[in-house]
């Protein structure tokens, strides 16, 4: 597929397209910090359905592919913060993603072409990350020192402006805490595996019975309750690193963004179909600094237009 197909197959987030699983009222606050939650690209173990977990695998190339087109439909969203899962399938999506903002900002703010100072001049040529201002001294626009910042509630805070000239992208925090939930011995099996299926399933029951303290079987295998209590801690950090009022993209896996998102409703004795979890989807939500609550805007948004898949990890 080449850029151009590509570019077709991208389409903008919530630029006019319908969704089945949102919330049409959110609550009102005075500076609530949006989170951009995403799921990673595909890997071989999900298109052979097979249960990952935390499980370190990489993006095949389609899922590269899909971290691109899920670059291009988010790209014109403001960034305050860029947070990853430590696992590679996740922190892979979010540097494909942070290195297409480069690649754009770039674009914007150095065209190609050349242009001689008059204080001392030198001749540089306006594509490079790094140009000569009118005293002859050098400026980095990717620099700490010259980034542009949000209002005084973000002071200090790096910020993606593309109308700025002097954007600067944030760098990837990868937390642990976002990582998918732990399979125990079910990891690396097939999903489709009858006995599998029916071992996990046995899980999912005594979790829908209340008894979410039940871990998976084997070493390190996790419960509903240990997942869902750091998927908070580590939600919230990603919003605290944005700042009041800013916007945070975050990176990590299917199983976690559920099962918060099905807390968050229990809590809020709220309701919502939800659409399937596919590769490189995105989910809206708000987060209250004055009460650390999270609020649900919108789920599992697809933004790339072709056949993702749905399924663990």
């Amino acid at each position: 597929m080449d850029s151009n197909e590509e570019a077709k197959s991208a389409r903008k987030l919530s630029n006019g397209v319908p969704s089945t699983c949102s919330l049409t009222s959110p609550s009102a606050t005075s500076n609530p910090t949006t989170l951009y939650v995403i799921r990673h690209g595909e890997t071989d173990w999900n298109a052979q359905k097979r249960i990952q977990g935390q499980t370190d695998t990489e993006l095949n190339s389609n899922g590269k592919r899909q971290a691109r087109l899920l670059a291009k439909a988010i790209e014109f969203l403001p960034c305050n913060a860029i947070v990853s899962s430590d696992l590679k399938r996740a922190y892979d999506t979010a540097k494909i993603v942070r290195d297409h903002f480069l690649s754009k900002a770039q674009r914007q703010h150095f065209p190609n072409t050349t242009a001689t100072n008059s204080s001392t001049g030198t001749t540089t040529n306006s594509s490079s990350s790094a140009v000569t201002n009118t005293s002859g001294a050098i400026t980095n626009y990717y620099d700490n020192t010259s980034m542009s910042t949000n209002a005084t509630s973000n002071a200090g805070k790096a910020t993606l402006d593309m109308s700025s000239n002097a954007a600067r992208i944030p760098d990837i925090v990868t937390d642990k805490r976002l990582r998918e939930l732990h399979a125990g011995d079910l990891q690396g099996a097939l999903g489709t595996d009858v006995n599998v299926s029916r071992k996990r399933n046995m899980i999912y029951g005594m979790w829908k019975q209340g008894k979410t303290h039940v871990r998976y079987p084997g070493k390190d295998g996790e419960s509903l309750d240990a997942l869902v209590e750091r998927a908070y801690d580590g939600i919230r950090n990603a919003a605290e690193l944005a700042g009041e009022g800013g916007h945070a993209f975050v990176f990590c896996h299917g199983g976690l963004i559920r099962s918060l998102a099905r807390d968050i409703l229990d809590k809020e004795k709220k309701k919502m179909g939800m659409s399937p979890a596919t590769n490189c989807c995105v989910s809206t939500l708000k987060y209250f600094r004055e009460d650390g609550r999270l609020e649900i805007v919108k789920m599992f948004e697809k933004v790339i237009v072709e056949e993702t898949k749905d399924d663990s990890g």
